[in-house]
């Protein structure tokens, strides 16, 4: 979600950042 993205400092926000970035 926009949230995730908002924080790309949290563990579980950063592998959802990676999966969208691949």
């Amino acid at each position: 979600g926009t949230l995730r993205y908002a924080t790309p400092f949290s563990t579980p926000s950063v592998e959802s950042i990676t999966e969208q970035l691949h």
